[in-house]
């Protein structure tokens, strides 16, 4: 799908049990990231279930992980969440 729009990806990896997970899915209803999610092939991916959340371990295997990759993809380097810890890009 993204191939074929020429859009980004958002993919989300998560994991059922996780309460840091759980808490984020509640941000996925404010106004902002719905009206900014059209730009998007959004992706919920749970770790647990799916051998492919290793292929977007970037910077470790934490939970949740937010990855965005260009329309063929690969993941934007340049994107860094420079507000969190540096241990979590």
């Amino acid at each position: 799908e993204a191939r074929e729009q020429q859009m980004p990806v958002m993919v989300v990896i998560h994991t059922t049990w996780c309460s840091k997970c759980k808490a984020l899915k509640s941000a996925f209803q404010s106004e902002d990231l719905v009206e900014l999610s059209e730009k998007f092939v959004m992706v919920n991916l749970d770790q647990d279930n799916s051998p492919l959340a290793a292929d977007y371990s970037l910077d470790g295997t934490y939970i949740p992980r937010v990855v965005f990759l260009d329309s063929q993809g690969v993941p934007f380097d340049d994107l860094i969440n420079e507000q969190g810890s540096p241990r979590y890009r």
